[in-house]
């Protein structure tokens, strides 16, 4: 399932971020990686906005639908 197939309140795992290389890159120094345990904080039209440990991050939904989630 996609990031943006999530609702506010749900807890996913990162499955893979299929995406240009600089911001696979970025978002991997940041610290999104195979398996980070995200929180969906709030969704707007246009952003998605996520928690992983402790950082609170916001994203656009086209960025959203780059990365693959699953639960466990």
């Amino acid at each position: 399932m996609k990031l943006t197939d999530l609702s506010v309140g749900d807890i996913a795992y990162i499955k893979s971020i299929n995406c240009e290389n600089s911001l696979h890159i970025h978002l991997m120094e940041l610290g999104l990686v195979r398996d980070t345990v995200i929180k969906i904080i709030n969704k707007s039209s246009y952003l998605i906005t996520i928690s992983f440990r402790n950082i609170t991050l916001s994203l656009t939904k086209d960025i959203g639908d780059n990365i693959d989630c699953f639960n466990r």
